[in-house]
């Protein structure tokens, strides 16, 4: 599988998840099928995107440009992303996934830049990084609070080793044991480390322009 094909999985799937978080818990309510259902299949979206990044930071050759463009569509995304939530264009109480992802990039290159600097480094040193960025997550409400950089971190440190990197994963997830977040797993380990066919540009667009498509399907639902 290519990580383009991971990518339509992860889009396709967080589609499926903000439909049921933004609409359906409105119309059926939180104990219906088809929004358990849902929100349980849109769990598999966030350990591909996870995965992903430690991709793009292991093989990008500008990671100062990967970087800023997280960053721009972390601004762009944060007025859709509180629009469809709460109604408002700033709400600080909850951060949309880019700035998760960019929070964890920060994370990766910091503990990439120690280990270059100092070959020995303990694991403890790598542990402490993550607590703080997981303790930085919850503060600044990112997407998967605390257990984010938990799942980015096991990509990146068995990034070579398939196995120990499902294994390591598996345990960062243990959290959604009850949705189908494993999924995810099960097809990154077929990843071939084929690019595949992608526009760069659909991918980083998809989730601010969905974000506002459902909010306006949602307001004008409401007052049919």
């Amino acid at each position: 599988m290519t990580s383009a094909k991971l990518k339509y999985v992860a889009i396709i799937t967080m589609l499926i998840d903000h439909i049921g978080a933004f609409m359906l818990e409105d119309a059926y309510g939180i104990s219906s099928t088809i929004y358990v259902l849902s929100r349980s299949l849109g769990r598999i979206a966030f350990p591909i995107f996870a995965f992903l990044l430690v991709e793009g930071f292991k093989k990008t050759k500008n990671i100062k440009k990967y970087f800023i463009n997280l960053l721009i569509f972390a601004f762009i995304s944060e007025i859709p992303f509180d629009l469809v939530h709460n109604g408002t264009i700033f709400d600080p109480s909850h951060q949309n996934i880019f700035f998760t992802l960019l929070a964890d990039l920060i994370m990766l290159i910091l503990i990439d830049r120690i280990r270059i600097k100092r070959e020995n480094t303990k694991i403890i040193t790598e542990i402490f990084i993550v607590i703080l960025f997981s303790l930085l997550s919850m503060f600044f409400r990112f997407d998967y609070s605390f257990f984010a950089p938990l799942v980015f971190y096991s990509y990146y440190k068995f990034y070579d080793n398939k196995k120990m990197r499902f294994l390591g994963s598996e345990l960062a997830l243990y959290f959604e044991a009850l949705s189908f977040v494993h999924i995810s797993n099960i097809l990154i380990y077929f990843y071939n480390g084929e690019r595949g066919r992608q526009n760069k540009c659909f991918f980083y667009l998809f989730y601010p322009l969905h974000l506002l498509i459902i909010y306006f399907l949602k307001i004008n639902l409401i007052n049919l």
